[in-house]
């Protein structure tokens, strides 16, 4: 079952990384230790990676993680999570 949220496609993003670095899946899942099955779940689409396996992705790939977190659903994460660091809860005293 292919999943999307947001109609989000990393599986462009991604093959395209691979095709300008000129490397494989098993070769990105070797420099990244994420299992090339679930790279390859990447790639069709039928899961998006967490924002902690993009990290990995874009430094082996050599691209900026916004490359891979153009999308809104992305956005809304990140938006999220940095506003989660910000909350008093989570500053320091």
């Amino acid at each position: 079952m292919r999943i999307e949220r947001n109609n989000y496609q990393i599986g462009i993003y991604l093959e395209k990384a691979l095709t300008d670095k000129n490397m494989s899946v098993k070769q990105l899942s070797d420099c990244t230790a994420i299992n090339i099955r679930l790279l390859s779940k990447y790639l069709i689409n039928e899961q998006c990676p967490s924002l902690t396996n993009i990290q990995k992705i874009a430094k082996a790939l050599d691209k900026d993680v916004e490359y891979f977190t153009k999308d809104a659903y992305y956005k809304d994460i990140l938006v999220s999570e940095y506003n989660g660091w910000a909350s008093p809860s989570n500053t320091e005293k």
